[in-house]
């Protein structure tokens, strides 16, 4: 129960990082895309208005990652929702990533962290629901 716990915690706090990204200026929005190889951002409402609802929604994974584990062992059957739900999200931004043509390093790499983060959070579940 403890690795699950320290899991979600790590998981969950990096994904509140994220509120960063809410607040960010535009410049340095563009900034960080060309770092990362992509273009940088349309000058348009709706692409900045995607770009921070991305980054709020990944605030809002990670609370409620950081709230599960706070409410283990109680809420262990939820955190098998959230890896299953989470090997669907993998599933559905490699779809994305592929059909918006984003780099392969930014696809490989997002869908490895979401599966992999999935996998981890499953496996502790099991082992942690084993042992209860």
């Amino acid at each position: 129960m403890n690795w699950l716990r320290r899991w979600l915690y790590l998981v969950g706090f990096i994904q509140l990082s994220a509120i960063l990204s809410v607040f960010m200026p535009k410049s340095w929005m563009d900034a960080c895309s060309s770092a990362m190889g992509v273009t940088a951002l349309e000058d348009t409402p709706i692409a900045g208005y995607l770009a921070r609802l991305s980054s709020a929604m990944y605030v809002v994974h990670g609370m409620l990652l950081v709230c599960l584990a706070g409410l283990l062992p109680e809420q262990l059957r939820m955190v098998h929702v959230f890896s299953r739900t989470t090997f669907g999200l993998a599933i559905m931004m490699l779809w994305i990533d592929v059909i918006e043509g984003m780099p392969t390093h930014w696809t490989w790499f997002e869908f490895i962290a979401l599966f992999g983060n999935a996998t981890i959070m499953e496996i502790l579940a099991r082992r942690a629901a084993s042992r209860s």
